[in-house]
């Protein structure tokens, strides 16, 4: 399953296993929320059946949509790299079944694999990047330019 999932298409074998041994199915009826905007990272999750909507709440309580994630894929992994809350709400769009990564059992396996910390660096500077990408949109769902040069074009 991990290898079908684009985070983890480049790792060897034992590291793929080092990961799956931390995961832990969850199940979602349709409608059920995986997490909420804001939430502190309690870790990702790995879509293996079924999709699920990405979306920011604005202001006025409007739901902003950013996506649509179907199996196999990855949700959250943003915060579990820069370490950051929940950017946005993930919702079931039907049954879901994901595979649960708690971020201290990844953390511990990223620190454990000497081959794996360069790799965690890696991931952990992509996820600050997507989270300034982020912050371009307010949250009626306009595009704001980027304060920071070089963020707008991202």
């Amino acid at each position: 399953m991990l290898p079908g999932i684009s985070l983890f298409s480049r790792l060897d074998a034992s590291e793929i296993a080092s990961i799956t041994q931390l995961l832990i199915e969850r199940r979602y009826e349709a409608g059920e929320m995986l997490f909420w905007e804001g939430d502190p990272c309690a870790g990702m999750f790995l879509i293996v059946q079924g999709t699920v909507k990405i979306f920011r709440t604005s202001q006025s309580g409007r739901e902003l949509v950013i996506g649509l994630e179907s199996a196999p894929s990855s949700v959250a992994e943003l915060p579990l790299f820069d370490w950051g809350p929940y950017p946005a709400s993930v919702r079931g769009v039907g049954d879901v079944v994901t595979y649960f990564v708690n971020k201290d059992d990844f953390y511990r396996v990223c620190r454990g694999q000497e081959h794996d910390n360069a790799r965690c660096l890696a991931w952990s500077s992509n996820g600050r990047r997507k989270r300034s990408w982020l912050s371009v949109w307010n949250r009626e769902g306009k595009y704001e330019p980027s304060p920071e040069p070089g963020l707008n074009g991202y």
